[in-house]
C-alpha cells in the first residue's frame, strides 16, 4: 500500500518496485467510496489474478465498514 499524496485527483497509478508483485494505491474518497488502484507485475499476476486480488481487498474493506456501522 502506498500514499500517492495530495494532488486533488481521484486516483493515481504508482510504479511497482522491482521484486514486488503489486502495489495498492488508495485514492480520493468521494460519495462515501474510496477509489483504489492496483498496479501489478505481470510476471506475478495475470489480469484475472489481479482482478481477484483487488476484489478481495474491496470486499474486506466493505466488511470492515459494515462492522463499524458505516
Amino acid at each position: 500500500v502506498t500514499n500517492v499524496g495530495v494532488t486533488g485527483t481521484l486516483l493515481a497509478f504508482p510504479l511497482v518496485a522491482p521484486g514486488e508483485p503489486a502495489i495498492l494505491a488508495p485514492g480520493a474518497i468521494a460519495g462515501g467510496r474510496c477509489w483504489l488502484a492496483l498496479c501489478y507485475d505481470r510476471a506475478h499476476y495475470d489480469e484475472y489474478g489481479a482482478d481477484r486480488l483487488l476484489a478481495a481487498v474491496a470486499d474486506r474493506l466493505q466488511a470492515l465498514a459494515s462492522a463499524n456501522g458505516a
